[in-house]
């Protein structure tokens, strides 16, 4: 071989060693490329997504017109989802929708929708393990519901964006199990801040947000988050007209509901002997008990919690995460804003929330005589309710047409399932109040449970 041929065919080398360096450089740098903001965002939030499912499906029947038009709206969704015509059975072991993990001790954010329809909660989490879900609060104007699952361990917990963070047009990312498809990311943006859903002309949601990211079947409940992977709002439904066209109800309205439900009272059954309460950037005491150590020390309502252990606090979600984990044995350092510029630091300890009598006050202000368990109607075959066994005559439930064997599910907005959850419901009630009950009614119909809801306003004894 020649010099020339050599070096030419050393080039050659060269030229191809070069390429493949090329290639194998081009080919990392494109994987660096491709890791986007919405990639990184949906490794932050999957884990926090889970899969509800039931075992019985419970067909409602409403006596209240716009609950009656959604729960035909999310009929007609299930119906198409699961391949059923909208009045038999619907089987078992079905996937109903998807829900958030908000708190690493198993607390679940999900519609109402989806879990007023089982008997029996079933939870998959990301790793596939199942667990059974339990009914903790919901909210039926909002379709907004707690449920909570015991994992015996740490469980990874999305975070909230601030209340008002939201972008028109801003990339917005939807997850769920639409189907039964674990774990289904779409992307899209925000269309709308403002919009309402409406279904045969009935308004099934005010103010909710609107995104082009596919919303579809058994995606209701699951988070729709930006590109930090914060979230910042809850999938409901999906605009069975229009392409492109989901929803979802504001974090603005779930951080709300949840700084009543995530409470050390709520949860724990403790508290510092007040409430809080969040007022625009600010955390008020409400509900002062005068019997309290704080109030001994001069804390009133209407005095603002400035400072939780030493550091500044404006979010009572932030005050209630930690407080759910709190030790009852080891003090809370909290300082308060008492106005005119004057503060006090206290350390208060977490204590037992005083139990009003629930038997005697819905004897004493509804005439209703509760019951554990309703036989026939028992509720732990239902969800979080309890049973009606007696009613008195010429009481306000006897008005009410209220009769032994029907269901209380809440009372004045409050989830009750124990005597206890209706003397906290019942506690600030007075002669001549309204107390505003949600009634169900269950009977069979073939293979089917179907649970008649209503709505009603009694007036306090």
């Amino acid at each position: 071989m020649n010099v020339s041929a050599y070096n030419q065919q050393v080039r050659g080398i060269l030229c191809a060693a070069a390429a493949v360096v090329m290639f194998a450089t081009g080919t990392r740098a494109s994987m660096a490329d491709r890791r986007t903001p919405v990639v990184e965002a949906v490794e932050k939030v999957v884990p926090s997504v889970v899969n509800i499912g039931t075992e019985e499906m419970v067909r409602r029947v409403y006596s209240d017109p716009r609950a009656r038009f959604r729960a035909d709206f999310y009929d007609l969704l299930v119906s198409d989802m699961l391949q059923l015509p909208p009045t038999p059975g619907y089987g078992i072991r079905h996937s109903l929708g998807s829900g958030v993990i908000v708190n690493r001790n198993g607390y679940i954010l999900t519609n109402y929708h989806v879990t007023e329809r089982a008997s029996l909660i079933r939870v998959m989490l990301s790793d596939e393990e199942i667990y059974e879900g339990t009914f903790i609060a919901g909210d039926e104007v909002n379709d907004l519901a707690l449920i909570k699952i015991n994992a015996g361990r740490p469980l990874p917990a999305a975070t909230f964006a601030e209340d008002d963070d939201l972008l028109l047009g801003e990339t917005v990312i939807s997850i769920g199990n639409p189907f039964g498809l674990a774990q289904t990311v779409t992307v899209g943006v925000l269309s709308s801040k403002n919009r309402e859903a409406r279904h045969e002309g009935q308004v099934l949601y005010r103010d909710i947000l609107q995104t082009d990211a596919a919303v579809n079947p058994g995606s209701s409940g699951g988070p729709l988050v930006n590109v930090n992977g914060d979230v910042i709002g809850i999938n409901v439904a999906v605009h069975q007209e229009g392409q492109n066209i989901g929803f979802a109800v504001p974090i603005k309205r779930a951080r709300a509901l949840l700084n009543r439900w995530l409470t050390p009272k709520m949860a724990r059954k403790l508290w510092f002997g007040f409430d809080m309460q969040q007022s625009l950037e600010s955390i008020e005491v409400v509900d002062i008990d005068t019997n309290s150590v704080a109030y001994a020390q001069g804390i009133r309502d209407g005095d603002r919690v400035a400072a939780f252990e030493g550091q500044p606090v404006t979010d009572l979600m932030h005050i209630n995460q930690a407080l759910l984990e709190q030790d009852p044995a080891v003090p809370v350092r909290l300082r308060f804003d008492l106005g005119d510029g004057m503060s006090r630091d206290l350390s208060l300890y977490l204590e037992k929330v005083p139990e009003p009598s629930g038997t005697d006050l819905a004897h004493e202000r509804l005439g209703i005589v509760f019951s554990e368990r309703g036989g026939e109607n028992d509720p732990n075959q239902f969800r979080a309710c309890i049973a009606i066994e007696e009613v008195d005559e010429e009481s306000p439930a006897a008005r009410a047409a209220l009769e032994p064997g029907m269901l209380i599910t809440s009372i004045n907005n409050l989830e009750v399932k124990t005597a206890q959850d209706v003397g906290m419901a019942l506690a600030k009630v007075q002669s001549g109040d309204p107390v505003n009950l949600q009634v169900v009614s269950l009977f069979k119909r073939g293979t089917l449970m179907v649970a008649r809801t209503s709505n009603l306003q009694l007036t306090a004894n």
